[in-house]
């Protein structure tokens, strides 16, 4: 049985490409391994989540986790999170001066 197909969204950058499929991001240098990967999803989208999710790190924040002040912790990585994402939105700006 095949999965639902999510919503895919592309978006050209410096080095390459963003694609947004549903909720995950992945990220392709070469157009060729995007379209692949692409066709892939598309072909069987329920076992290529699977395999995409068996391969996804997961972050533990256990080790700087500081529990006398859990709100500290909680803002920095907040603070640290928004600094990436603005970084990423200026370099997808097509207004952007180079």
């Amino acid at each position: 049985m095949q999965g639902r197909i999510r919503e895919i969204r592309i978006q050209p950058c410096i080095n390459g490409y963003v694609c947004y499929i549903g909720c995950q991001i992945a990220v392709f240098n070469d157009p060729l391994d995007m379209v692949n990967a692409l066709h892939e999803y598309l072909t069987n989208p329920e076992k290529t989540e699977k395999e995409w999710q068996e391969r996804t790190r997961v972050w533990n924040p256990e080790p700087v986790l500081n529990r006398e002040q859990p709100e500290t912790y909680q803002a920095g990585v907040m603070d640290a999170i928004r600094a990436q994402e603005a970084e990423c939105e200026a370099q997808l700006d097509p207004s952007r001066d180079f």
